[in-house]
């Protein structure tokens, strides 16, 4: 991206408005600290994204539900007019939450974490299956709007993952299918949860083959479908179009690069630290911020 072309603000921003969450997933990669923003710096942060007409706005966590001012934060959101997204594991939808979500018209731009239709499977990786499931079917009763389903590959799932596509189709379409991250959590999980790059990329070329003669949407890379040396997120969009604001009110390039911290919207505001010559240096880098934690993975992986 030539400096006449740059972007002036990111199109993404990621807002984790807690890092509490009342689940314990074996490859989460927030950080257990407690510490949450008040809900007046959620407010400027939100102001400010507006101001900068920020394309995509997702509120995340921990598990954002968490909040007993949530609905406040989703009110101000909408009516500041920012194009939403929420991230959530779903065991909070009860019936109360789901009729405020569907009167906001927010239904549709969720997406409910649910990595297996078997509930041994995802409460190996994730808990809390049939409470998950629970708020899933609050939607169906509740609303004429249907969420997005977001689930993780692993080594638990990826034989059967084609089948819980068709378990929740077809009132659910729309699926973000993604590959297992490197974050500290799942490298002490790895035998575990990390499936062998070509089995990784058998499945991948599967799904592609499933979506062609059905009505599934799933956003699948091109990447995905080659045999690559890591599991490894690609087509990477890490401080180029997007940033991640933490609980404690850091900016990072993406979820997982926990450690690289360009700056806090306690001294900063969003565009300073944009501007800044550290994120400028990020978005110049031809690599993704999280790749050399990947290598050490794969290559404990292949010795191991």
């Amino acid at each position: 991206m030539g400096k006449d072309d740059e972007l002036s603000a990111p199109i993404e921003l990621v807002l984790e408005v807690t890092s509490r969450c009342n689940l314990s997933c074996r490859y989460c990669y927030v950080n257990g600290c407690k510490a949450e923003p008040s809900l007046s710096e959620i407010k400027k942060i939100i102001d400010e994204a507006a101001d900068l007409s920020i394309f995509q706005f997702c509120i995340s966590g921990g598990e954002c539900f968490l909040r007993k001012d949530i609905f406040k934060i989703l009110e101000y959101a909408v009516k500041k007019g920012l194009d939403l997204s929420i991230v959530t594991n779903g065991t909070l939808l009860d019936k109360n939450v789901v009729k405020f979500l569907d009167d906001l018209n927010l239904i549709s731009i969720l997406q409910i974490s649910i990595d297996s239709h078997i509930g041994e499977v995802h409460n190996s990786v994730r808990g809390r299956y049939q409470d998950t499931i629970n708020g899933l079917k609050n939607i169906f009763e509740c609303s004429t709007e249907t969420p997005m389903i977001g689930s993780v590959i692993h080594k638990q799932n990826v034989g059967s993952y084609l089948q819980t596509l068709d378990f929740f189709y077809p009132k659910v379409t729309n699926f973000h299918v993604m590959n297992i991250q490197a974050s500290q959590m799942s490298l002490l999980n790895k035998s575990f949860l990390y499936v062998e790059p070509q089995k990784l990329t058998d499945f991948w070329i599967s799904l592609n083959e499933k979506t062609k003669v059905s009505g599934i949407q799933v956003d699948i890379y091109e990447q995905d479908l080659k045999l690559k040396e890591t599991a490894r997120f690609t087509g990477c969009t890490a401080g180029k179009t997007k940033v991640v604001i933490t609980s404690e009110l850091n900016v990072l390039p993406c979820d997982i690069t926990r450690n690289l911290i360009l700056g806090s919207l306690r001294s900063k505001t969003i565009k300073e630290i944009w501007d800044s010559q550290e994120m400028k240096a990020l978005r110049s880098f031809d690599k993704e911020p999280c790749y050399y934690q990947n290598k050490i993975w794969y290559n404990e992986f292949i010795n191991s």
